[in-house]
């Protein structure tokens, strides 16, 4: 069993985007590999980029490189990166923070959103003072302009809070879990130093196998499952422009 932690935004994707069975999707920055997990099976193909080589290795071990997932080792601060492909859905979810050219990542983004296509960016626009990531937008305006100089254009932008049911959940209940794989009491982690998936602990836990991982999975997994019985976020308009410290939901289509 995969250890995924606490997956809670993968959910929130699936309400953004009515997925259908003909649909081609392209996931950029692919974590541990939930969402690819969640979808595989309901689209007609995903694939998945990602600058991290462990990674990308690991994810093609356990899904093959069958027509359904495909995942690829590609850096899109690379501006030949691509894919020649285009895609009814392109999203990244938590990833955009790591990115240090935003400018790139959403012409990358842009290259492969098909003309009818939907993308979704949703990612904490922390400042590094509160956050491990290593971009992050003072004012809503200079998030905008990066977007549309890639020829995209911003379909919503909405702020989005975590619930008191999400909040609860979240500090009685995960907690424990994080201790019990050996996350908690060591100090400031790798994860908290803008790596490479590959070199967190996080990737240490999906790449185990065996007892050691599989009851922290299964606790995960149940925590993660009893938090979306009830509305994880609720959307919240941006007023005043400023958007630092919070966690945006970024909808955008080609123009």
């Amino acid at each position: 069993m995969r250890y995924f932690g606490f997956a809670v935004r993968e959910h929130y994707l699936g309400k953004a985007v009515d997925f259908a069975p003909d649909m081609a999707v392209l996931e950029i920055g692919v974590g541990a590999g939930k969402a690819a997990e969640i979808l595989r099976d309901r689209v007609k193909e995903f694939w998945g980029v990602d600058h991290s080589a462990g990674l990308v290795e690991m994810l093609r071990e356990e899904y093959g490189e069958g027509r359904d997932a495909r995942f690829f080792l590609l850096d899109v601060c690379d501006e030949r990166a691509g894919l020649g492909k285009k895609f009814d859905v392109v999203f990244s979810l938590d990833t955009l923070e790591h990115v240090p050219c935003p400018g790139r990542f959403f012409v990358f983004f842009a290259r492969h959103l098909g003309e009818d296509g939907q993308g979704v960016v949703l990612f904490p626009n922390e400042s590094a003072a509160k956050h491990h990531g290593v971009t992050w937008f003072e004012e809503e305006e200079a998030l905008r302009e990066v977007v549309e100089e890639a020829e995209l254009e911003v379909v919503r932008l909405v702020e989005l809070k975590m619930t008191a049911w999400h909040r609860v959940v979240k500090a009685v209940l995960w907690g424990w879990p994080k201790s019990l794989a050996g996350r908690a009491g060591q100090g400031k982690s790798r994860e908290a130093e803008g790596s490479l998936f590959d070199e967190t602990e996080s990737f240490r836990l999906a790449r185990r196998k065996g007892p050691a991982v599989f009851f922290p999975a299964v606790y995960a997994g149940a925590v993660s499952r009893l938090a979306r019985l009830f509305p994880l976020y609720r959307e919240r308009e941006l007023t005043g422009g400023e958007v630092r410290d919070k966690r945006l939901l970024l909808l955008v289509r080609k123009k």
